[in-house]
């Protein structure tokens, strides 16, 4: 059997993903996404179970919050109640925006002109 036919994709969450649970007990997620390129112009949403997976999201767990860009490789294209639904085969976190890294420069405490916290 030959492997099945692969997308690769950038897209950035709509919103955090979430995880899931298949029936044998195989630990994923689930990512709601929009793509950069404008393929999918409802966005779509994509499953991604397994050990990679899990370890992925234990490991990315912070960082995977709406508008985070993320480099997949999907399959298994469907529609399920109107949306579009798929697989995914990678993932990886995509480099990040210069707006992204410029935000996560600026200091954790808010900065008050004339007010000293002692």
């Amino acid at each position: 059997m030959s492997e099945p036919s692969t997308l690769p994709i950038r897209a950035y969450l709509r919103m955090s993903a979430g995880t899931c649970m298949a029936a044998d007990t195989t630990r994923g997620m689930v990512l709601v996404l929009r793509d950069t390129a404008g393929l999918f112009p409802d966005g779509i949403t994509v499953q991604w179970l397994g050990k990679e997976a899990a370890t992925f999201y234990d490991r990315h767990r912070n960082e995977l919050t709406s508008g985070r860009c993320l480099d997949l490789e999907l399959f298994h294209f469907r529609s399920v109640q109107n949306q579009l639904r798929a697989s995914v085969k990678t993932c990886q976190l995509a480099p990040l925006a210069p707006s992204w890294l410029k935000h996560a420069e600026k200091p954790a405490t808010p900065q008050t002109p004339g007010l000293r916290i002692v």
